[in-house]
């Protein structure tokens, strides 16, 4: 049996990949399609996406330096099959801006001393294409702009061009807008040292003798670009071109032969190719950046497929225990943090509930929005957008819309939501017992004392006004918040249609570790409701639960799977429980 190349989970220099046996997904073929649309290119994507190994393949395609090594890197890719003329013809200038520390205390420091060693470097790699002393006089300088504009000057005494290329340019900015917004505007307007930076990159690529021919920058948002630029007039934003949707992470095709590779070679997997992908699907793929290709490919999210074919293997060929990989849970915790979340449930915690319950948001994708934007509820689609909460989709009518992509975002939706009544609640839950009867709930099929538990938080944590403003929408975001996000077992889907019907809530087995969905159907009645109101709304909630239990598709899969389906109604008048019922289970 062949040995079989190693996956390249976390890995971003493209050299090293191909030279140490690693799989690499040729993304090459986009090289020739980038000189010819764009000099001065703007891409942005998600973070976990592979933006840092596409920089890294354009420097190794375009750095002057890089020229002898050519066919060790290129020669089984496409490009080196297809090479253009501007192949290894540029002094490239490589920034990260990621490392650059946001604290506000700090920042300035650090971008000045990171910056300045990028500079170092490129002095230090180009010393024999560069003017005598460059070298030296990049080590003397004290300060990022001025050393930069003394060296496109020293380069423009040469015969060749600069390719600058930005990789997270927005890292540190997104971090401290997050935690600080009067420190985010200091360092993005006026004379903000991060502004004054991106007036010098200008500067040196405009006028006939630009010293900088080419520019890459990528990150997530168009939000600090619009702040530190006055819009895009920096460079061609090619982010939401048809062309560019699959430059980065996997096609579905490129998943299959991956998977199919590793599958051959190997020669131990316990699922087929296809089995693998049915259950990649639904957590890791459906995103689409551009709405021209919704009836064409969309795209897995890399760091994910390789996290869980990383995973597959170093398990014995068993299916992972935890579908999100913790590295891009951490991302989404930081990118959580941007979003205003308004005491007593603004605007802001509003949308992020209505798009939890329905999925999609019917908002317009904004291209282009400033810091002071962000407190418009409109803006706040299109920032989950460029952060991968939401991606180009339709709706349960057919009409195109931003969509929650898969089961990972989702997951992040409940933490938002959390978020959320954090804010509002004296929230005070024994996370042990509420787990605990997760387990329980999830193994043993005992999802009443879960649910009372959960229902009853509503009235121990809660005011009278809470219920007086938010009613059933602040009783429903609750619940959906502590219920779905138990993704440790289940695929949780918040008003799916069953039998032409909307349960509020289901759960549905993903892992071995159980064999039991739940239909959840919520009911809420104003505070001070009788008997006789609360029993008419129970009975209505059985009814219902009966018909959406009788959904075929629903029955045909839990046949197949060998799942107990559990149906459980709960009442609420006012912020009080009046009723948890199981309503009579049945093995499908």
């Amino acid at each position: 049996m062949a040995k079989a190349k190693k996956i390249p989970y976390g890995m971003t220099n493209l050299e090293s990949i191909i030279r140490e046996g690693y799989y690499y997904v040729d993304k090459t073929h986009f090289i020739p399609k980038l000189e010819e649309d764009g000099r001065y290119v703007i891409f942005l994507r998600p973070r976990r996406y592979g933006k840092s190994i596409t920089i890294a393949m354009l420097e190794y395609y375009y750095g002057l330096q890089y020229a002898d090594r050519f066919e060790g890197i290129f020669s089984e890719l496409y490009i080196g099959q297809h090479p253009t003329e501007l192949r290894n013809s540029y002094l490239v200038l490589s920034l990260n801006f990621s490392a650059v520390d946001p604290d506000k205390d700090k920042v300035e420091e650090s971008f000045n001393a990171n910056l300045l060693l990028s500079l170092r470097s490129f002095a230090r790699k180009y010393k024999a294409y560069l003017p005598e002393g460059a070298e030296a006089l990049m080590q003397s300088q004290t300060h990022c702009c001025v050393a930069f504009n003394s060296l496109c000057d020293m380069v423009s005494d040469t015969p060749y061009k600069m390719y600058v290329m930005i990789d997270e340019y927005d890292n540190f900015a997104n971090t401290l807008m997050s935690y600080d917004e009067g420190a985010y505007m200091n360092l993005t307007h006026g004379d903000g040292f991060f502004r004054l930076f991106f007036n010098s990159l200008k500067a040196v690529t405009t006028g006939a003798g630009a010293v900088v021919d080419r520019m890459y920058i990528s990150g997530v948002s168009p939000l600090t670009l619009s702040d530190v630029t006055s819009g895009f007039n920096i460079g061609e934003n090619l982010s939401l071109l048809a062309d560019y949707n699959s430059m980065v992470g996997f096609t579905e095709q490129e998943v299959k032969e991956m998977l199919q590779y590793y599958y051959d070679t190997m020669g131990q997997f316990r699922h087929t190719v296809d089995e693998l992908l049915e259950v990649m699907r639904p957590w890791y793929d459906n995103n689409c950046f551009s709405e021209l290709c919704l009836d064409d490919e969309h795209m897995f999210n890399s760091d994910m497929v390789l996290y869980f074919i990383n995973q597959y293997m170093r398990s014995r060929f068993t299916l992972p225990s935890e579908m999100i990989d913790t590295n891009v849970s951490s991302d989404y915790g930081k990118m959580r943090k941007m979003v205003r979340i308004e005491q007593n449930f603004g605007h802001n915690a509003q949308i992020l509930q209505q798009i939890t319950m329905q999925g999609y948001s019917s908002s317009p994708l904004k291209r282009e929005f400033s810091i002071s934007e962000l407190h418009e509820p409109r803006i706040l689609p299109s920032l989950m957008y460029y952060m991968g909460m939401l991606t180009h989709g339709l709706s349960p009518n057919g009409h195109p819309s931003l969509v929650v992509p898969n089961l990972v975002v989702r997951e992040q939706y409940y933490k938002y939501l959390d978020d959320c009544y954090d804010r509002n609640m004296q929230w005070e839950m024994e996370l042990w017992e509420y787990d605990q009867l997760g387990v329980r709930m999830a193994r043993d099929g005992e999802g009443e004392p879960l649910l009372r538990f959960v229902a009853e938080q509503i009235r121990e944590n809660s005011s009278t006004r809470d219920f007086d403003v938010k009613a059933e929408s602040f009783v429903k975001g609750f619940m959906l918040a502590k219920l779905g996000g138990m993704v440790s077992y289940f695929i949780s889907a918040t008003e799916p249609d069953m039998n032409h019907g909307y349960a509020d809530l289901y759960l549905e087995p993903w892992t071995e570790r159980t064999s039991h969905a739940y239909i959840i159907k919520l009911k809420y009645l104003h505070a001070g409701a009788t008997d006789a109101e609360v029993e008419a709304k129970r009975l209505e909630a059985i009814d219902q639960a009966h018909k959406y239990a009788q959904d075929k598709q629903l029955n045909q899969r839990a046949a197949a799977k060998g799942w107990t389906l559990h149906k459980f109604v709960i009442v609420f008048s006012g912020w009080q429980v009046r009723v948890v019922e199981k309503v009579s289970p049945a093995a499908l």
